[in-house]
Protein backbone atom coordinates (compact mmCIF):
# COMPACT_ATOMS: atom_id res chain seq x y z
CA UNK A 1 0.00 0.00 0.00
CA UNK A 2 2.01 3.29 -1.06
CA UNK A 3 0.65 6.24 0.77
CA UNK A 4 2.65 8.65 -0.66
CA UNK A 5 5.80 8.68 1.87
CA UNK A 6 8.31 7.63 -0.16
CA UNK A 7 7.77 10.64 -2.15
CA UNK A 8 9.28 13.00 0.38
CA UNK A 9 12.60 14.53 -0.47
CA UNK A 10 14.56 15.04 2.34
CA UNK A 11 16.53 19.01 2.51
CA UNK A 12 16.45 19.96 5.90
CA UNK A 13 18.74 19.18 8.54
CA UNK A 14 19.79 15.57 9.69
CA UNK A 15 17.32 16.29 12.65
CA UNK A 16 14.80 17.11 10.49
CA UNK A 17 15.45 13.53 8.60
CA UNK A 18 15.25 11.50 12.05
CA UNK A 19 12.12 13.48 13.05
CA UNK A 20 10.70 12.62 9.53
CA UNK A 21 11.63 8.71 9.56
CA UNK A 22 10.54 8.80 13.35
CA UNK A 23 6.74 9.75 12.48
CA UNK A 24 6.41 7.14 9.32
CA UNK A 25 8.40 4.23 11.98
CA UNK A 26 4.66 4.90 13.88
CA UNK A 27 2.94 4.16 10.78
CA UNK A 28 4.63 0.74 10.05
CA UNK A 29 2.79 -2.28 11.55
CA UNK A 30 4.14 -3.74 14.61
CA UNK A 31 3.91 -7.29 13.94
CA UNK A 32 5.36 -7.37 10.08
CA UNK A 33 6.86 -3.85 9.98
CA UNK A 34 6.20 -4.57 6.51
CA UNK A 35 2.78 -2.71 5.64
CA UNK A 36 1.57 0.47 6.63
CA UNK A 37 -1.10 0.53 9.91
CA UNK A 38 -4.71 -0.13 9.34
CA UNK A 39 -6.70 -2.03 11.96
CA UNK A 40 -8.00 -0.41 14.90
CA UNK A 41 -8.83 -2.58 17.65
CA UNK A 42 -11.94 -2.86 19.60
CA UNK A 43 -12.68 -1.97 22.48
CA UNK A 44 -9.11 -0.67 23.41
CA UNK A 45 -8.66 1.47 20.06
CA UNK A 46 -5.12 0.68 19.84
CA UNK A 47 -3.78 0.99 16.08
CA UNK A 48 -0.95 -0.84 15.63
CA UNK A 49 -1.29 -3.54 12.93
CA UNK A 50 -2.11 -3.72 9.15
CA UNK A 51 -5.03 -5.55 7.99
CA UNK A 52 -2.71 -8.83 7.46
CA UNK A 53 -1.61 -9.34 10.73
CA UNK A 54 -4.34 -7.85 12.61
CA UNK A 55 -7.24 -10.99 12.44
CA UNK A 56 -3.76 -13.11 13.45
CA UNK A 57 -4.12 -11.54 16.92
CA UNK A 58 -7.05 -12.94 19.65
CA UNK A 59 -5.25 -10.16 22.24
CA UNK A 60 -4.33 -6.50 21.43
CA UNK A 61 -0.58 -6.50 20.66
CA UNK A 62 0.16 -3.55 23.10
CA UNK A 63 -2.08 -4.11 26.37
CA UNK A 64 -3.43 -7.82 25.89
CA UNK A 65 -7.03 -7.22 26.06
CA UNK A 66 -9.17 -9.57 24.35
CA UNK A 67 -9.58 -7.83 20.83
CA UNK A 68 -13.82 -7.59 20.28
CA UNK A 69 -14.04 -6.21 16.82
CA UNK A 70 -11.46 -4.87 14.16
CA UNK A 71 -11.83 -1.70 12.19
CA UNK A 72 -10.34 -1.09 9.43
CA UNK A 73 -8.85 2.66 9.13
CA UNK A 74 -8.31 4.26 5.60
CA UNK A 75 -5.73 7.06 6.05
CA UNK A 76 -5.67 8.32 2.18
Amino acid sequence: MNMGFNTIVYTGTTHRREELEKRYDHLMCKTCIIHYVTSVFTPCGHFVCCSECAPNHIECPVCRKKIEKIIQANLK
